[in-house]
């Protein structure tokens, strides 16, 4: 059985006071609940005055509850004879019963019996209840203070996204030219996690005109501390670590393969509109016979506003048989609905001969267009 409280915007609160009022709503939901009868296996029994201790060999399925929202009520009593069902209550809102395991969110404080008869029942079902938690937040209170939701199963988020340039640590990987990108974005409720990323290349300012598409898959673990669940906002923590391959399909030119597989771990944590994480990064061979390569990398976002936010990543990577660097990079970012607008300043220390005799490592002002058709639904 599992039971959740649901806030109601404070906006319908005076229409929901004439519509609503508990009697009808307590009746109807005695009616549904005598039609729904259906075997359990454990009933609950918490000390009421008004509850009497017993238990039951049937399941309830579900009933919505709704009660007077804008005061505390004084305990009611529906209906005496054999078929009837009465609550008890004090500042509740919405109570949802259903049967698949007992779970209890306290979320106010909240005293709650209730109990139903059946003509053709030989025992009688009583159920109390009893709930003391905090004051529930306000709409306009700090919503890190609010509760969080378990999300109820795993989900696929596509990410569709056309920009400028290609920057990766730095260096641009498609010659200063537009690209186009696709990622896929596997979310799992027990926090493993997997995905792929595509996006097209152009090497030719590498004297490479025909490596055209570069194809990436990972997957990882997260522990959260904090709350269930880092995306859920509030201020948390999550340790992340993740595998990588990086794959290049099309690779012209002969020799060492561009393919590589990283190992990460990174830390984030958020507090209040602020996002810090830090990261560190390990390849056993990089790309095109670099050999070992350990990257370290950390960055900030802020969010301003439901619309707006501003972060910034500095980042240092050593590699065995090819030049160190350090990069960095500026930018905004704005959502609107299902799209976000990403305006950044990228910029590396690799000087002219060390970026292979190419301008890929000039600084540069990268614009973004991302999709998010998972958004809203």
């Amino acid at each position: 059985m599992r039971i959740e409280l649901v806030i109601l915007p404070q906006c319908c609160i005076g229409e929901l006071h004439q519509r609503l009022y508990l009697r009808g709503e307590l009746k109807r939901a005695a009616c549904r609940l005598q039609s729904m009868r259906a075997p359990y296996k454990q009933g609950i029994i918490e000390e009421f005055p008004q509850a009497r201790e017993r238990m039951t060999n049937r399941r309830l399925r579900q009933a919505q509850i709704v009660g007077n929202l804008t005061g505390a009520p004084s305990p009611q009593q529906l209906a005496k004879d054999q078929q009837q069902s009465a609550i008890e209550a004090a500042y509740f809102r919405c109570i949802n019963i259903s049967h698949d395991s007992i779970s209890i969110s306290c979320m106010s404080a909240l005293r709650l019996v209730f109990f139903v008869t059946e003509d053709t029942m030989k025992s009688l079902a009583v159920i109390a209840l009893c709930i003391l938690s905090t004051t529930i937040a306000n709409a306009d209170e700090d919503p890190s203070s609010e509760p969080y939701l378990k999300p109820p199963k795993d989900k696929l988020y596509t990410t569709l996204t056309y920009a400028t340039e290609y920057r990766y640590d730095g260096q641009s990987n498609s010659s200063g030219k537009p690209v186009a990108q696709a990622s896929l974005y596997w979310w799992r409720p027990d926090n493993f996690f997997a995905g792929a990323f595509a996006t097209t290349v152009d090497y030719s300012g590498y004297y490479d005109p025909e490596t055209s598409y570069e194809i990436d898959v990972y997957a990882g673990y997260n522990w959260d501390i904090g709350v269930p669940y880092f995306e859920m906002g509030g201020d948390a923590t999550r340790v992340t670590v993740e595998l990588m391959g990086s794959f290049f399909p099309d690779q012209g030119p002969p020799g060492p393969t561009y393919d590589f597989v990283q190992l990460k771990t990174m830390l984030q944590s958020r507090r209040g509109p602020v996002i810090v994480r830090a990261e560190m990064a390990y390849v056993p061979e990089a790309s095109y016979g670099g050999g070992q390569s350990w990257k370290a990398e950390a960055g900030a976002r802020y969010t301003l506003n439901d619309w707006l936010a501003f972060s910034g990543e500095y980042g240092y990577r050593e590699t065995e048989r090819s030049s160190d660097r350090s990069w960095w990079d500026i930018g905004v970012t704005a959502t609107f609905d299902q799209f976000d607008f990403d305006l950044r300043y990228y910029a590396t220390d690799l000087e002219y001969a060390e970026c292979g005799f190419s301008s890929n490592c000039k600084p540069a002002i990268v614009g973004a267009i991302s999709w998010h058709p998972w958004r809203g639904r």
